[in-house]
């Protein structure tokens, strides 16, 4: 981590950003879903693609830690000590992980492209996703974290004003 924390300032925020990510998803993240995840832009209304970062530069910027499976594209942490670890010490280097990836996903949900409102179908689901480059990893993660994290009443504000339909539909 010392590193990490020596590198410039973008890049050892994109190395905590990668990290934090890998340490608190819920399941394996493919190299595409990172980069959408961290392309994502609090409050915005749509994903600017000029954001999604390379994944070189991802692996690059975390030192040695981070590998990528060439099969599945999977980016994960090189070994499983390394996943335990950032597990244990997550409040000391990603104090607000589980606060900003909660930001991103909900942030995500409030995309112009969700706008109709909640997908009643499996195959819907599966047209809208098909239909972009956006993976449904963000509304997986976003669902899970919902319910687990106080957040930010503004960024819940506009998701709800943006999205009337979805008020009714939230289930406890």
């Amino acid at each position: 981590m010392e590193r990490i924390e020596g590198q410039l300032a973008d890049e050892e925020k994109l190395a905590k950003q990668v990290l934090s990510w890998i340490t608190c998803a819920k399941r394996p993240l493919t190299t595409s879903e990172l980069k959408h995840a961290l392309a994502v832009e609090p409050e915005e209304l749509q994903l600017d693609e000029e954001n999604l970062c390379r994944v070189e530069d991802m692996v690059l910027v975390c030192a040695g830690l981070v590998t990528v499976d060439e099969e599945s594209n999977i980016i994960r942490l090189v070994h499983y000590t390394t996943q335990e670890y950032f597990e244990r010490t997550q409040k000391r280097w990603f104090p607000n992980a589980e606060t900003n990836i909660t930001i991103i996903c909900v942030t995500y949900l409030a995309f112009n492209k969700f706008k109709s409102g909640i997908c009643k179908t499996t195959r819907s689901l599966n047209n809208g996703f098909n239909q972009t480059s956006y993976t449904s990893t963000l509304h997986t993660t976003g669902v899970i974290m919902l319910g687990k994290l106080r957040l930010r009443v503004k960024v819940l504000w506009n998701f709800f004003k943006q999205n009337p339909k979805s008020r009714h539909q939230v289930k406890h």
